[in-house]
């Protein structure tokens, strides 16, 4: 298995710590403004790679901001908990972009919004909206989600949340196809004819991330993080057999090699006519084959047996139905 060059997971420590020192200075500034909330507690929940700890230079960093606090009595002077945490948000989400000008270190997202709550959400609110039933993009949401910073017993609130959730299997045609809208998006992105497009096209990194989602949300128990480590358990509770886990788990490492190499050096797209001799023996020792030329015909391959296997568990899903 390849070795992670680029999205190690101490890069997402580093960012982890750098957000959660935002978030505190932006809570003290704030509060002596504004005054607190009442047994108020924060937390904040990295998304998508930044979750896994995959994180790589230059990639989307999306966060889920959870609140909570004590009983507030009627008729308390001052902002109300919602627009407290809403303002709260606001500053620190702009102390977030000072993090990353113009998206050299990570590219900010707004933060996840769910319907009814805005952008700052109680944990009440997340329990309860899942309960009323949530999308299959919502449930995907909690796929790869993890706490990077919280206060008090939120962190652990959250946390079990989403374990009950993910360890229940949920309807696997309903959850296919949403998978299946979720990758016409991404294919509608992907460069034809684009062999260096790791990212949108079929079998490529976001159809790996896509079929992990499905894994977790089809399968009881599989509450793991990180690419590989989900294909593992699916092949361990026999979800899929070991060959295809094996498939997906190779195509992974490559994309988030690659990914890794292109969004370091900046480029939106890679041409190999353009590229330097170091720079082709670089991407060739990281994706540990000999020569640089063996690659636009082992990325086709790779990608078009784990998109091949994609099909035929999303189609088998649907002739359950």
């Amino acid at each position: 298995m390849l070795s992670n060059k680029w999205n190690s997971p101490v890069l997402s420590g580093l960012l982890r710590a750098c957000l959660a020192r935002d978030r505190a200075a932006a809570r003290k500034e704030f509060a002596a403004e504004h005054g607190e909330i009442p047994g108020g507690r924060i937390a904040l929940v990295a998304l998508g790679a930044l979750g896994r700890r995959e994180f790589a230079t230059g990639g989307p960093v999306q966060l889920l901001f959870l609140y909570d606090h004590d009983p507030i009595p009627a008729g308390v002077p001052g902002l109300s908990p919602q627009d407290w945490h809403a303002r709260l948000l606001q500053r620190f989400m702009r102390l977030v972009g000072d993090l990353s000008p113009e998206g050299i270190l990570f590219e900010a997202r707004p933060v996840y919004p769910l319907p009814g709550s805005g952008s700052a959400c109680t944990m009440t609110a997340l329990r309860e909206h899942f309960d009323n039933g949530a999308s299959v993009a919502e449930l995907r949401m909690l796929a790869h989600a993890r706490v990077i910073d919280a206060e008090g017993d939120l962190g652990d609130s959250f946390e079990a949340f989403r374990e009950s959730v993910l360890s229940h299997p949920h309807d696997r045609s309903g959850v296919a196809g949403g998978i299946s809208i979720a990758r016409t998006g991404e294919a509608e992105k992907h460069r034809a004819g684009d062999t260096w497009d790791v990212l949108h096209g079929p079998g490529g990194l976001a159809d790996i991330e896509l079929v992990a989602e499905y894994l977790q949300l089809t399968g009881a128990g599989t509450v793991t993080r990180g690419l590989v480590p989900v294909f593992e358990s699916a092949a361990g509770q026999g979800q899929i057999d070991a060959h295809i886990a094996d498939d997906f788990s190779r195509a992974a490492s490559l994309w988030q090699n690659l990914d890794g190499f292109f969004r370091m050096a900046g480029a939106d797209s890679f041409d190999p006519r353009l590229a330097p001799p170091d720079q082709k023996a670089t991407i060739a020792e990281a994706c540990e084959v000999e020569s640089f030329d063996v690659l636009p015909g082992m990325i086709a391959d790779i990608a078009g047996r784990a998109a091949a296997h994609i099909d035929a568990l999303l189609a088998g899903a649907a002739e359950t139905a």
